[in-house]
């Protein structure tokens, strides 16, 4: 129970972390991201839904689907993951202007994100819509896990040259990068330092 209590505090300070960051640096400044939310910044440049209620709906019906080839701990942190990440998007929806420097943005959204991201990962959660759905094709087709969701995330990415043009979906790839690294940094931080204790 005390494990299950600091993961959960973690995916809260998780979820919050990333959508500040869809929020106030990556809608303002009309960028796309990978993944569900992805889906979601480009629906709602489209249609001008709310990013929030998409991405719920979407990871609702996700999950629904492929719970079945998740780990029963996974599919709980994953449900609780993809819920608060929906919950915070809606709660912080707001006209915000854009900063004028939009390298900066793309840095910082790609930072903080990745922050966000790193502390639901080293949970044992994952964001809920591609890397579930790259999950249902290695357990059905026996696709790579990796290249799957290498491939579902680019698809997403690159179906925003429809929607933010060239440069924004350039800017998009430079928060992308930043915000896999810093992720990766903040998932294996404990294990480094789980290893030298």
């Amino acid at each position: 129970m005390k494990h299950f209590l600091k993961d959960f505090i973690f995916i809260i300070i998780g979820a919050l972390f990333y959508a500040l960051a869809v929020n106030m640096l990556i809608i303002p400044n009309n960028f796309a991201d990978g993944g569900l939310t992805g889906m979601s910044i480009l629906l709602h440049y489209v249609f001008g839904w709310s990013t929030g209620i998409v991405n719920f709906i979407l990871a609702a019906i996700i999950l629904t689907v492929g719970f079945t080839v998740l780990p029963k701990r996974n599919i709980i942190l994953t449900a609780i993951t993809a819920t608060l990440i929906s919950l915070f998007l809606f709660i912080t929806e707001n006209n915000i202007e854009p900063l004028a420097d939009p390298l900066v943005s793309a840095i910082f959204a790609g930072f903080f994100s990745g922050i966000g991201a790193g502390l639901i990962f080293r949970t044992g959660s994952s964001m809920g819509g591609t890397s579930v759905i790259a999950r249902m094709f290695h357990h059905n087709l026996g696709w790579d896990l990796t290249r799957t969701n290498f491939v579902l995330d680019a698809a997403v990415v690159l179906a925003g040259l429809f929607f933010i043009g060239t440069l924004n979906t350039m800017y998009t790839i430079i928060l992308l990068f930043i915000g896999k690294k810093e992720s990766y940094r903040s998932c294996y931080r404990r294990a480094g330092s789980q290893k030298s204790s």
